[in-house]
């Protein structure tokens, strides 16, 4: 896909990976972001130094249909069509199995990172998706791209990587059916 003026969804677009790929994105090869994030400093920063003319940021929760809903909003009304989504946001927030004494580790703090890097990859993805099934094909036929992001860890985990290890393995899980179910409306 040429990404000239096509509009990308990054989430965790305001730091680490996702803002690079922001970066590069708009610097290399002149698309448009939206930068979907929690860090509203960081995010707000992030539009200034690409331009608003090429950045949205969107305070978003990944884990919040009705975050991802506000979010899809705002990016159609800004630049009215979403073409790419890198789902890059994630935390690695060490769960281990059993804590020093012996007790088991909380399953919120496991909850926490599979809603954030596995479900929250899902929320996004679909509601991406939506947006890209409704794009005009260009001449190969594309409407849209998803690339998300995973983990070595996802075969290779330390120890206390229980929660991250395993959410990113079910990404890796989840991209193929998905490649295959979206296949005739977005390249997975």
């Amino acid at each position: 896909m040429k990404l000239k003026n096509r509009v990308l969804v990054i989430t965790g677009g305001a730091s680490g990976l996702g803002q690079a790929t922001a970066r590069y994105m708009v610097s290399e090869k002149g698309a448009k972001v939206a930068l979907l994030d929690l860090n509203e400093a960081a995010g707000t920063a992030t539009v200034e130094e690409l331009g608003e003319e090429n950045a949205i940021f969107c305070q978003t929760d990944v884990t919040s249909e009705e975050s991802i809903d506000v979010a899809i909003a705002a990016i159609m009304d800004k630049f009215g069509a979403i073409h790419m989504n890198v789902n890059a946001a994630g935390i690695p927030l060490p769960c281990k199995i059993l804590d020093r004494e012996g007790k088991a580790s909380s399953l919120a703090k496991y909850a926490m990172v599979i809603n954030v890097n596995l479900m929250g990859v899902f929320n996004v993805m679909a509601k991406c998706a939506e947006q890209m099934a409704k794009n005009e094909p260009d001449q190969k036929g594309e409407r849209g791209v998803i690339v998300n992001v995973s983990s070595g860890a996802a075969y290779e985990g330390q120890i206390g990587q229980s929660a991250y290890s395993g959410s990113k393995a079910g990404v890796n899980g989840m991209n193929i059916p998905a490649a295959r179910e979206l296949g005739p409306w977005v390249s997975v």
